[in-house]
């Protein structure tokens, strides 16, 4: 009977330890993008942007269309010609400008790791401010500033042969994001003043790459000897956002590319920023791993009026797989100011003093948008209409990351192989009525 004891003892102690363990590593693979994490192969981008009647777009200021494949480039070998632009192999990175060449700068990483941001610009105006920081001694102590202007870390080509893949994405200010100049020509037949809003349409979706990409090795979408194969499952998809950078120049419809290049990236690369939006798809959605171990965030509840955008409060364990809540990004100031491991998941609007601030997106709910088109929002405020100029051509980048203060954001995020983005963008009609 003794020995029955014992031996119950020790397994209802092995038990404990195996339950302790398990928790732990809920604990671990839960929120850990601060480690900035080496083991994901999320490196691929497919869809398209499409506009609406009134707007045409271009990747070098110089072939204007309504559709942006987000692929590779399509060349034709027969004739040395390409048949499509790559957010790479495109633009006008020999095109004089002036004195100098305009590079272009166009970012398409090794692989995707998470950053933060609240869409700032202060301290690099020309680019937003994308910090990545690593958990030290208790504190996110070190924060660092990506380089997105860092020669070293872009690829001219993706047919560019990498020959140590490991080496750029082991510095911490690696830029490990998508970005890539969008030229949008818009056209009105009344002139706005202050512009049209910008609109993401019913056609917009991000989603992750469910299955293996059975394609030529040089195509990009297969580098160096891997086979990406999505896992929906992941919740990849719910930590991903896309940011839009209006700049402050425009030009003339009618300009020519030099011209258009000149007015709007100038031979520096050094135009300024007037607003941002970001927009935050699938914001309902959260995976079964995310719900069953989230036990850190806790917001207040948020409410803008609308029920289908009303934010609920969060306290540990009350994660739903429909909740919406909005996320808190880092402050550029926390470049220099280190936040404790708590402050990072107390999402108080509040507490001023955490480097942390909320996220102004834009909110849509899982799948496409539904029903009707969307207005961007500045991430000012997250009010205030994002709007471009009324026949001009304007210059807005597009940044695509892992928002690493998304709940959905952890370890387990790093089996999803590539992201697919479709995005509509269109404008309120404004054309007068009739009598």
């Amino acid at each position: 009977m003794e020995k029955r004891t014992k031996e119950s003892k020790k397994r209802l102690n092995s038990l404990i330890l195996l339950i302790a363990f398990t928790a732990i590593m809920l604990i671990a693979s839960t929120y850990a993008w601060f480690t900035t994490q080496k083991n994901v192969d999320i490196e691929n981008l497919r869809g398209v942007v499409e506009v609406a009647e009134g707007l045409e777009i271009s990747l070098d200021a110089k072939s204007w269309s309504q559709r942006i494949n987000l692929g590779d480039v399509t060349t034709d070998k027969a004739n040395d010609t390409d048949t499509l632009l790559s957010i790479l192999d495109n633009a006008y990175k020999d095109v004089s400008l002036g004195e100098g060449t305009a590079s272009h700068k166009n970012v398409d990483p090794i692989e995707l790791l998470p950053v933060s941001t609240i869409g700032e610009h202060s301290s690099n105006t020309d680019r937003l401010d994308m910090l990545r920081g690593k958990l030290e001694n208790g504190s996110f102590g070190t924060i660092t500033l990506v380089d997105e202007k860092n020669a070293d870390y872009l690829r001219s080509s993706k047919a560019d042969a990498i020959e140590d893949p490991n080496q750029a994405y082991t510095e911490d200010d690696y830029p490990s994001f998508i970005a890539f100049d969008l030229f949008v020509k818009n056209t009105s037949r009344t002139a706005n003043e202050g512009g049209d809003v910008l609109q993401l349409d019913v056609d917009s979706v991000v989603d992750v790459l469910d299955d293996a990409l059975n394609v030529p090795p040089d195509n990009g979408y297969n580098r160096n000897g891997k086979i990406y194969v999505g896992k929906k499952e992941s919740g990849l998809q719910n930590c991903v956002r896309v940011g839009f950078a209006l700049y402050e120049p425009t030009s003339d419809p009618t300009a020519d590319q030099k011209t258009a290049l000149t007015d709007l990236v100038g031979q520096d690369d050094g135009k300024k920023i007037k607003d941002v939006a970001i927009w935050e798809p699938n914001a309902n959605a959260h995976v079964e791993y995310i719900v069953n171990s989230n036990n850190k965030v806790t917001t207040l509840a948020e409410s803008n009026g609308d029920q289908s955008h009303d934010k609920a409060a969060l306290t540990p364990g009350s994660m739903q797989a429909d909740s919406q809540f909005f996320t808190f990004g880092l402050k550029n100031t926390a470049v220099s100011n280190p936040i404790p491991e708590g402050n990072l998941y107390t999402w108080d609007a509040t507490a001023s003093t955490h480097n942390l601030a909320i996220q102004n997106t834009v909110q849509t709910k899982a799948g496409k948008i539904e029903t009707s088109a969307v207005n961007l929002k500045s991430a000012t405020n997250g009010s205030t209409d994002f709007k471009i100029a009324s026949n001009k051509i304007s210059r807005v980048r597009i940044y695509i990351w892992l928002e690493g203060q998304d709940p959905d954001c952890i370890n387990f995020a790093s089996f999803g192989g590539g992201i697919e983005v479709d995005l509509g963008l269109t404008k309120p009609d404004t054309t007068p009525k009739g009598p």
